[in-house]
């Protein structure tokens, strides 16, 4: 809908709400003593439950977005044809998402061989990798939202200039989480834990971390231009590079993170070769083509839907369908830059 605000917003919010809820819950407030090692996960599960239940509340409670795409519930919309579409978007998607989530689980029984405190430290960086990630996250839905409407448009040029700019932006944030990094990076770890060892092991892998964030910005935007296309294993390099380096080398923590900075950088030479090979404008008429097709679609549909319902099957919408509103607005703004959506 390129309704972007709202998911950078929440982003951003979920970091703080993470880091408080782990210090609260971990150390107490006032005469409440906390609870200790269990207020980890379990500040964890509130800050992974607080960004769905704040978008959903927004944009469908407070704002009803979803009125603007879904009319109701119908047994008829479930097609064949619309089940091959979402599957040939959301399984290289979901497949990549699992193999990246099972190789941190393979990690994670790795630093398990290398002992207690290994474990500890792997879990802080983990939990501050987890924050970062749903940082930058924000800049790359962004992205993704902004390309796939531009090309809708018939707008490469625009569509190119947005990649470039979402580079831009998040190499501004990485510099910024550098620095501070750099400068606060004990008192970011004692909101973890006040523990001398476990601080001494943990500031051993941060600069490894920081360069490691660096690319999982760039990976997560590339990722976000190019939806669909992020199929691709690199847990092939993570868990090699981690089981070797740590255990057989004998190198220990600092080897875990090089192996997860190791499949980050590979991720981001993919991306970025297959992004210098788009032909944006192909993908454009593409991506309008389809754009044209949806309409034609959309209204045999509603017309076996209201033949089943027993309406009048050429009674308009109350409110036109996305494609369509897309469609119109390219029809009406030929040569003009589209406005950018408010959130």
């Amino acid at each position: 809908m390129g309704i972007l605000l709202p998911t950078t917003v929440v982003g951003v919010v979920s970091i703080f709400v993470a880091t408080g809820s782990n210090y609260v819950l971990i150390y107490g407030i006032g005469s409440w003593n906390g609870l200790g090692f269990t207020g980890s996960p379990t500040a964890t599960v509130l800050a992974s439950w607080f960004q769905p239940i704040a978008l959903f509340s927004f944009a469908i409670l407070y704002k009803h977005h979803h009125r603007r795409a879904w009319y109701g519930w119908n047994i008829h919309a479930l097609t064949l044809n619309r089940l091959r579409s979402y599957l040939r978007v959301a399984g290289p998607i979901s497949s990549n998402s699992f193999v990246s989530n099972l190789a941190s689980a393979l990690v994670a029984l790795v630093a398990a061989r290398l002992g207690a405190r290994i474990i500890a430290a792997n879990a802080v960086i983990s939990s501050l990798w987890g924050l970062l990630w749903a940082l930058f996250w924000g800049y790359g839905c962004a992205t993704q939202a902004r390309v796939a409407n531009y090309l809708g448009a018939g707008k490469p040029d625009l569509a190119r200039r947005i990649t470039g700019l979402g580079f831009i932006c998040t190499m501004v944030v990485v510099v910024l989480i550098a620095a501070a990094t750099s400068l606060m990076d004990q008192h970011i770890i004692a909101l973890y834990t006040t523990d001398t060892d476990l601080l001494t092991t943990c500031k051993l892998v941060l600069p490894i971390f920081v360069v490691a964030c660096a690319f999982e910005a760039v990976e997560i935007l590339g990722a976000g231009a190019l939806t669909g296309m992020s199929a691709i294993a690199t847990w092939f390099i993570n868990l090699p590079v981690a089981y070797i380096g740590g255990i057989t080398l004998g190198y220990g923590f600092p080897a875990l993170w090089v192996g997860v900075l190791s499949m980050e950088f590979f991720k981001v030479s993919s991306y970025t070769l297959v992004l210098a090979h788009v032909r944006w404008s192909d993908v454009a008429e593409r991506v309008k083509a389809a754009v044209e097709a949806a309409p034609e679609m959309e209204q045999s549909t509603a017309q076996f839907v209201a033949a089943a319902a027993d309406i009048q099957p050429l009674t308009p919408p109350t409110t036109p369908t996305l494609m369509a509103s897309a469609l119109e607005r390219n029809r009406h703004l030929p040569n003009e830059v589209l406005p950018a959506p408010f959130g």
